[in-house]
């Protein structure tokens, strides 16, 4: 029988995730630049007469934006961005062949400006591995051999059944 090497990550996938970074620059961009420009809409405005109530607009108003931009920095850019750089890692890195036994457990780590992982369990082999969460359900546990790179799984091997 032949054997088939599935491979877990692509080029596409790093032009994708750069593209998505691109789109939650600007957004938040655009949130920060209305949120200034209605904060200072509401301060040229403002009068002895209509400070009492623009005051706590302009407050609400700030605190609304600025969470917002920090939640999508948080949230959106820097999971995107350790995810192109893992991404790159593993398609720029040196390959290691491991053959084996592989069982992909439920334990999940996430390293601090790094992307979520779980443990493979790999009998016959040097060490656990890794993979990277997004690519659990590309897995295929029938797998014999992985292609690895930095501790991470890149690419399996199994047995071509079309033959």
């Amino acid at each position: 029988m032949d054997r088939k090497t599935a491979e877990l990550y692509s080029k596409e996938e790093l032009v994708s995730l750069r593209k998505k970074k691109l789109a939650l620059v600007t957004v938040s961009a655009v949130t920060a630049a209305l949120t200034l420009a209605v904060c200072v809409f509401l301060c040229t405005k403002a009068t002895v007469y209509t400070s009492g109530r623009l005051l706590p607009a302009a407050i609400i108003i700030s605190v609304i934006g600025g969470w917002t931009v920090l939640s999508i920095r948080i949230f959106g850019i820097d999971a995107v961005n350790a995810a192109a750089k893992h991404v790159s890692a593993i398609l720029e890195g040196p390959r290691e062949r491991i053959c084996g036994r592989f069982e992909l457990t439920d334990e999940k780590t996430v390293i601090k400006k790094g992307v979520p992982m779980f443990r493979v369990k790999c009998e016959g082999g040097p060490h656990d591995l890794h993979l990277y969460d997004k690519k659990a359900k590309l897995f295929d546990e029938r797998a014999d051999c992985v292609h690895t790179v930095y501790g991470f799984i890149a690419a399996y091997e199994v047995e071509n059944e079309d033959n």
